[in-house]
């Protein structure tokens, strides 16, 4: 879970046109997005955050590709890789190499190419 420290954003489930309600994503009350998922909703907040050039999460982008996103903790200890509701943390001094791999078979899965490489 991505604890946004931004008090302006906040997650809640509201029903918003769809049968089942989402995890819709509110910026200073003001509609953002809804998701099936929080998880999903506070990497949004986050990339929300990025555009808007006021990221108070803690978190910053590294990089994204369509619906994948790697992020790494402004105390360069902590990273993570989000496909959706799929999210992988990486910790330690290693994290940025440990998610790098991670990242790419998110990408190529994303692409519908499984079994092009084997990660294991």
């Amino acid at each position: 879970m991505i604890q946004i420290a931004d008090k302006r954003y906040t997650i809640g489930a509201e029903f918003c046109g769809r049968p089942k309600q989402l995890q819709v994503l509110r910026f200073c009350g003001d509609f953002v997005s809804g998701w099936p998922t929080r998880e999903e909703a506070e990497l949004a907040a986050v990339v929300h955050a990025v555009k808007r050039g006021q990221n108070h999460t803690g978190w910053r982008v590294v990089s994204r590709v369509d619906h994948v996103l790697w992020l790494a903790h402004d105390n360069g200890k902590k990273h993570r890789v989000a496909y959706g509701a799929d999210v992988k943390d990486f910790h330690g001094k290693d994290a940025a190499a440990q998610a790098a791999p991670a990242f790419g078979f998110a990408v190529l899965h994303q692409a519908g190419c499984e079994g092009v490489l084997d990660h294991g």
